[in-house]
């Protein structure tokens, strides 16, 4: 029986192990030359423990288009394409021929590959740096709160950092904070104090997404001072 054989590859790259038993692979069509591949055994192949451990050391996230040929069980052939970052391509397809098949036929598969960008350390939301109030009498905000608030909207700024690793894979750095907020909680103004970013665009990003804080009110206005450090988890 031949069948055209499609799949669908969700998965994660530079993250911990405990992660990568996310990834999932679904399996649409399939052509098995002389044979008849069950999808669950290719689904099985392609996330097995050789493919994710060499998928582990990727990274760059997206959608990508792959070509694999299974001769005799092993990879024969695997290529890899649809993204701008040519190493990243490089690297998903070194991750498809860590896999094998049972079958020792010739299947021929064809995939639609995401994955997603690595997981992304934005610090363990420290404290801040420093934190004053306008007025000596009135209440300001503590640490803990401000803590508090920057934890809950850690998510907006790693979305700045994910949107630097897809043009530099590479980048790591730190980012310091100048805020205001006012009595009401509303941030009155954030701007860089430093970057050690070769680009300002984490640091843009970064003001950006904190001007959308919202504190708890107070009867004081708060200034302080945050870090920001950026790296991905390996």
């Amino acid at each position: 029986m031949r069948t055209l054989l499609v799949l669908a590859i969700l998965g994660t790259a530079g993250i911990a192990s405990a992660d990568l038993q996310r990834v999932t692979v679904t399996a649409d069509q399939a052509i098995d030359v002389g044979g008849t591949t069950a999808k669950s055994d290719v689904e099985a192949a392609l996330v097995g423990a050789p493919v994710l451990k060499a998928m582990d050391r990727c990274k760059n996230g997206g959608d990508l288009l792959a070509f694999v040929v299974f001769q005799n069980g092993r990879v024969a052939q695997a290529e890899v394409g649809g993204a701008t970052d040519r190493t990243f391509e490089k690297c998903v397809a070194t991750g498809l021929r860590a896999a094998t098949l049972a079958a020792k036929t010739r299947v021929i598969v064809t995939a639609t590959v995401h994955v997603p960008m690595p997981a992304i350390n934005v610090g363990n939301v420290p404290t801040a740096d420093v934190v004053e109030k306008a007025d000596p009498v009135g209440e300001s905000l503590d640490r803990d709160e401000i803590r508090r608030v920057v934890a809950r909207n850690k998510g907006s700024i790693r979305a700045c950092f994910e949107a630097e690793r897809r043009q530099n894979p590479d980048a790591m750095g730190k980012v310091v904070v100048k805020i205001e907020v006012a009595p009401s909680g509303s941030v009155e103004s954030a701007t860089v104090a430093s970057s050690t970013f070769k680009t300002d665009a984490v640091a843009s990003c970064t003001v950006a997404a904190i001007k959308r804080f919202k504190f708890p009110p107070k009867s004081s206005k708060t200034m302080l001072s945050y870090p920001f450090a950026f790296s991905s988890v390996e």
